[in-house]
């Protein structure tokens, strides 16, 4: 996910890893991994996070 203002015309839509993760749970997933990095341009309001998720067993 991308977290930081767009200074285009794109837009983004607001998501939480909550939410996300609540949403995920209620299809049989669970969180497996959650990472943040910089932005790879080196944009000081911009960083990206990855959430993995794994089905239930």
């Amino acid at each position: 996910m991308r977290h930081g203002a767009f200074h285009d015309q794109r837009s983004g839509h607001d998501l939480s890893e909550k939410h996300i993760i609540e949403s995920a749970g209620q299809l049989g997933l669970h969180l497996a991994l959650s990472a943040e990095k910089t932005d790879q341009l080196e944009r000081p309001d911009v960083r990206w996070q990855t959430l993995v998720f794994k089905k239930n067993d």
